[in-house]
């Protein structure tokens, strides 16, 4: 059932509406007050936001309860004896509860509202913002939870809302669920200057310049890269620069350093030029008139922004925007013909999710219902669940501990494949899709020189990373030798992003050490992603018994002081991870390269040039060893987990790779 509202131009949705309707709710338009809404309405309101910005900023415009992680005058995260108290003092006063709260902890709300005189079932439910929800959940799995809630609660009081909503995947939300659709009785017609650029960063700068000189006018730039913005700060001239700010996330304040300044709830811009990063995309209201600059570069796969959220941040202007530019990189990356289309690419992963929920019940079905097989069906399900395609599930584990198809995980990758196959295949893609939602587009090309400059800016800015990131681990590192390991995953939660993403390596290696802290002195060892993998490999190789299946297989194959050329190594490495009762992932036929790098994990090697070794080749591997990183205090598990630990290699394998995405 699909039902349609309109409004006029300048009409907000309180004037229509007293209360927001129950469903999906599409609304087409930003800055029409459907949060506002619902904040206002007469009724118990739960407002969940997917980032801690926007449920604080809401909170702090609406005078509602906050709960989140700790941001702005929030110095510690609100516990859930706090919020019963606050929701017993709006109680006792006569006043409808209002709750903004973080996704992440929606949780501890529920919890919260269930220990005090508030009924659950007298609360709406409203999750906003739900496209970023489905983009962002394959880095932020739970994300994927909120669904589980959504559907746990009464059909009539819940909603889902966006200006930009996305395709569900999930036939619950796409075919059952009711659909309001808000539209604007005339549509808005956006100028828009679309520049194509060699060298968007520069072309960024001198835009910048140009306008500075000739305005007084405020200049917003949407670009998604830290590492970028700062580049085209240092491109400015030095008065320039001190008129810019950074406004992103918390946890890449380090990284804006000086830079960095929030806008708070009241939407005035503090800058002249106000550089915005995903978290200010959507969400924040700007009341001051502003140029806006979005920047796609395609060489940062992460900036590329789609024709929905270029309206979003056009959106944030709420006494609409003195100009709109959006600069491109001109590289053109051709579609490629066999490329699948869209709806293909959406048909493949449901159809692959649905095999993996199959596979799951055919190997349940083998092992008998008693507590040593429930530890063995614990870990293949666990196995099976990790199982990625393009650094991303296809399973997840709802709040029942049941498997089930992570459809968000899902909807996100097809929307970054459409992104990237309709929108930035080819040259005019983009602009053919704007002018036919019925903008006017002026295309220009603007081709600086590559300066010098900014090659030795950009060495400077990966350098000044890497003492940054030096510096956050051995705060890391610091704070964790100070905590009992199982403490870890609680400390984690109140860590800046960085910090956690150490955390959850120590959580995953520490497990594996007789003192969980000897762990510690290997992440400064092995810091890059690149390295950090291989040390996983090898540390869950060093960890399983001699007489473990795979180890045994190994030794079989590859004796110390014998050598082997690439392609043996392949063929070995296949037949030992093709084997039933191992089921590894085999490696391409031409993968020799990383086949003799995993075998790096397993056995220390030398290459060789000497004829008496490569038998043809042009190299050959001589294995001198084993234990390759000298590792120490390894806890050797038992003969009990063998089955369960050759899925924990797999799971291993993949979550390096996940590490690599969430980084």
């Amino acid at each position: 059932m699909i039902k349609t509202i309109s409004l006029a131009r300048s009409e907000f949705l309180s004037e229509r509406l007293d209360y927001l309707p129950h469903g999906i709710i599409d609304k087409k338009t930003p800055g029409i007050g459907a949060t506002t809404l619902e904040f206002k309405c007469d009724r118990h309101s739960i407002v969940v936001a997917p980032t801690k910005f926007l449920a604080y900023n809401k909170a702090v415009k609406h005078n509602a309860i906050y709960v989140g992680s700790e941001i702005g005058i929030i110095k510690q995260p609100i516990s859930i004896n706090d919020i019963v108290t606050s929701i017993e003092t709006e109680l006792n006063s006569n006043n409808k509860v209002k709750i903004s709260v973080v996704a992440d902890s929606l949780s501890k709300v529920i919890e919260a509202v269930n220990s005090s005189s508030l009924n659950l079932e007298d609360c709406f439910l409203m999750f906003d913002e739900i496209d970023t929800y489905q983009m962002d959940s394959i880095f932020r799995s739970k994300l994927e939870d909120v669904v589980d809630h959504y559907f746990n609660h009464p059909p009539t009081l819940r909603c889902m809302i966006s200006a930009t909503i996305l395709p569900f995947s999930d036939p619950r939300l796409s075919q059952q669920e009711p659909r309001t659709t808000i539209e604007l009785s005339s549509a808005r017609t956006r100028e828009i200057n679309l520049i194509h650029s060699t060298n968007v960063n520069r072309a960024c700068a001198q835009l910048i310049e140009a306008k500075l000189e000739k305005t007084t006018d405020n200049i917003v730039i949407a670009y998604n890269s830290i590492d970028h913005i700062l580049e085209i700060i240092s491109l400015l001239l030095p008065e320039y620069q001190k008129m810019c700010s950074i406004a992103c996330s918390v946890d890449s304040k380090d990284k804006a350093a000086s830079y960095f300044k929030s806008i708070d709830s009241s939407g005035k811009l503090d800058s002249r030029v106000t550089f915005i990063t995903s978290t200010y995309f959507n969400g924040i209201d700007i009341t001051d008139e502003f140029h806006i600059i979005s920047v796609i570069n395609q060489m940062a796969p992460f900036t590329l922004l789609s024709e929905q959220r270029l309206f979003q941040i056009q959106g944030r202007g709420r006494n609409g925007v003195k100009s709109e530019t959006i600069i491109q990189d001109s590289h053109e990356q051709k579609t490629p013909k066999e490329l699948i289309s869209t709806n293909e690419k959406f048909s493949k992963l449901l159809e692959t999710a649905n095999r993996l929920i199959a596979c799951t019940e055919c190997v349940t079905s083998h092992f008998p219902n008693d507590s040593f097989n429930l530890a063995v069906m614990n870990s293949l399900r666990q196995a099976i669940t990790n199982c990625d395609i393009e650094n991303s599930r296809l399973l997840r584990f709802d709040l029942n501990n049941d498997q089930v198809i992570a459809h968000f995980n899902i909807d996100s990758m097809v929307e970054q494949h459409r992104i990237k196959t309709e929108l930035y295949g080819e040259k005019n893609q983009l602009k053919n899709r704007l002018e036919s939602q019925g903008h006017n587009i002026k295309c220009i090309e603007i081709n600086p020189e590559y300066l010098p400059q900014q090659a030795k800016i950009r060495k400077g800015l990966k350098d000044k990373r890497r003492t940054i990131d030096k510096e956050t681990m051995s705060e890391a590192i610091k704070s964790f030798q100070d905590l009992p390991f199982k403490l870890i995953p609680n400390q984690a939660h109140s860590l800046t992003g960085p910090q956690r993403e150490l955390a959850d390596r120590y959580i995953e290696v520490g497990k594996y050490f007789k003192d969980p802290k000897q762990s510690l002195s290997y992440f400064e060892k092995y810091p890059e992603k690149r390295q950090f993998n291989k040390f996983l490999k090898a540390l869950t190789y060093e960890s399983l018994p001699q007489d473990h299946v795979f180890k045994k297989k190994m030794l079989q194959e590859f004796n110390i002081d014998k050598a082997y050329t690439p392609d043996q190594i392949l063929k070995k490495i296949n037949k030992i991870y093709g084997a039933a009762e191992i089921g590894l992932p085999q490696l391409a036929k031409d993968k020799q390269k990383t086949a003799v790098n995993h075998l790096k994990s397993y056995f220390k090697c030398k290459r060789s040039i000497s004829k008496k070794h490569t038998r043809g080749a042009a190299y050959a591997i001589l294995i001198s060893g084993t234990n390759p990183l000298n590792l120490n205090g390894v806890q050797i598990q038992s003969k009990h987990h063998q089955l369960q630990l050759s899925f924990d290699f797999f799971k291993t394998s993949k979550s390096s790779k996940q590490l690599k995405t969430a980084a």
